[in-house]
């Protein structure tokens, strides 16, 4: 016996859809939660490298500035 039908025989499934999108709408606040933690820590540990190089080494990188700046975009879009 199919796992929608009752003994009877009656279908019981007519409440999945409304499930469904519950399910979707949590998955998608999932993921972009998901990538604001990514790219906040891509920005804090490239932020933590710039003053590391900085500071101890006397070495300032542009192109680390603008990486920088690419994950702060992509975090305020996601």
């Amino acid at each position: 016996m199919p796992a929608c039908l009752s003994a009877t025989g009656q279908r019981k499934c007519r409440d999945w859809p409304g499930r469904e999108l519950y399910a979707t709408l949590i998955v998608g606040a999932v993921c972009c939660v998901g990538v604001g933690v990514f790219c906040g820590t891509v920005h804090r540990g490239t932020t933590l490298s710039l003053c590391l190089f900085g500071e101890v080494f006397n070495l300032h990188i542009n192109l680390a500035e603008e990486m920088r700046r690419l994950f702060v975009m992509a975090g305020e879009v996601a």
